[in-house]
Formats: C-alpha cells, structure tokens, sequence
C-alpha cells in the first residue's frame, strides 16, 4: 500500500537513548519518510534539522504531554521553527475521571491553540481509550467528542487506531465524523489486552488506512509500543504495511 509514512521515535525510544542520529539512519535506511518526535534527545534544533536532512527526513509532527505545553510551549514553539515543522500533538490527557477535568483540558487547549496559531502552528490531540468515557453531563455521549466540540477549528484530530479499537469505537466513523480537522493517522497495531507490531494484530489497517486516504489525509504514523526489540518490530511493521 502507498502512503506518505512517518515513524512516531517513541517507537524507538531505547535505541534513540543510545545513539539518536544512528537510529534516525535506521528509520531512513527502513523506507520512512518523515518521524515525529516524542522528545530531542537534547540535541540543538539545528543540529536536529541538519542530520534530518541530510538523511532526507521530514518533521511531520512533534508529541508533547499536556504538562509540557502548559509549562515549556515557547521553548517547543523555538524548537520546531527551526525543524521547520508546524503541527504539534498533545499526546494526551489524563485523567478523564471527572466531568470537571474534561472541561479543565479544553480550557487549557483552547489558550495553547491560540498561542500556536499566533507562530503558524496547529495544535492536535492524540486520542488513547481512556477519553472515551461518559459523565452525566455529556448527555450520553463520549467525553471525546464533548471536549473536541468545544475546541471546534482550533484543536485537529491525531487518531490512533489501535486505541480506537481498544475503546470499542468505529475508526472509520470517526475518520468522517472529524474529516475537516484530520491530516495525520497514527498507525498501530494489537489485539485487546497487547500493542503488537503493525500486521500482525486485530485492527484493519488497510481498511481504514484507504478511508483515510480518501478524506485527504496526508501523512500516515507508524508507531509501535514494543518493549523488547523495536527496530525488529519496526521493521516488521512497515514491511506488513508496505505489503497490503
């Protein structure tokens, strides 16, 4: 299957701690095109940029915790200027234990939004399960889709399938649901209790993947929660991928 396909490094993240630039070698070597960091491994920006594209890698997009752009947005924002890379993922929120703190994560979005736009930046959230819960006052309906209503043109959607499937939700439902606000799928792959590498688990990545294709999304994610040998698993995974 063909598709613009970038490797999430927090896929890597073991390898990265020993070697970063030769791990970025090994994700060029393996057939990606682009990455999206999940941390810079304290490397300056334009070193960062250089070894990019030198190996002809593209920033797709960048993962910070919400703690993070709360606290270090200006030094993200500096950083990824020089990446030339304009899209940065929340990757996450937590915890969806009450209705209160659903409404306290929107806020925070809403104000981190603006910032971003005021630098040419897009802010999107990437989805896990947990998000997925009902209080009283959604009215029956997910806390998900609650919050992102009130963040409506200013927050993007980063869904990752896997955890789609882990919270019983339709992917391609919620591909059309958010196709306005959608550039970038995150690619995993697992069963119900396991992250497993791409291909070798329960979610329809070829299905889903063609949908998204025909939204427009653009840039497809592989990421891969494997504890033991990533680059084996990584490797697996965009062969699989590739192969569909």
């Amino acid at each position: 299957m063909k598709m613009n396909l970038a490797l999430e490094l927090y896929s890597i993240r073991d390898e990265t701690k020993k070697d970063f630039f030769g791990a970025l070698e090994k994700v060029a070597e393996y057939g990606f095109t682009g990455v999206e960091f999940a941390g810079y491994g304290d490397i300056k920006a334009e070193d960062m940029k250089a070894k990019l594209d030198s190996l002809g890698l593209v920033t797709v997009s960048v993962h910070h915790g919400l703690k993070d752009l709360e606290a270090n947005l200006d030094e993200i924002i500096a950083y990824n200027k020089v990446l030339g890379n304009k899209n940065i993922n929340c990757a996450g929120a937590g915890p969806f234990d009450s209705w209160e703190h659903v409404n306290e994560y929107a806020v925070k979005l809403d104000k981190i939004a603006d910032i971003l736009a005021e630098n040419g930046m897009k802010i999107y959230y990437h989805n896990h399960a947990h998000e997925f819960v009902k209080f009283e006052q959604d009215g029956g309906r997910y806390s998900y889709d609650v919050m992102m209503e009130k963040l409506a043109g200013k927050v993007g959607n980063q869904f990752d399938i896997y955890w789609l499937y882990r919270a019983g939700v339709d992917a391609i439902e919620y591909l059309d649901k958010y196709k306005d606000s959608i550039e970038l799928v995150h690619i995993k792959d697992g069963d119900e209790t396991t992250g497993l590498p791409a291909g070798t688990g329960k979610v329809e990545i070829k299905k889903i993947a063609e949908h998204a294709q025909k939204l427009g999304v653009e840039w497809f994610i592989l990421e891969d929660e494997t504890v033991g040998d990533q680059f084996g698993a990584v490797k697996t995974g965009i062969d699989n991928i590739m192969a569909l």
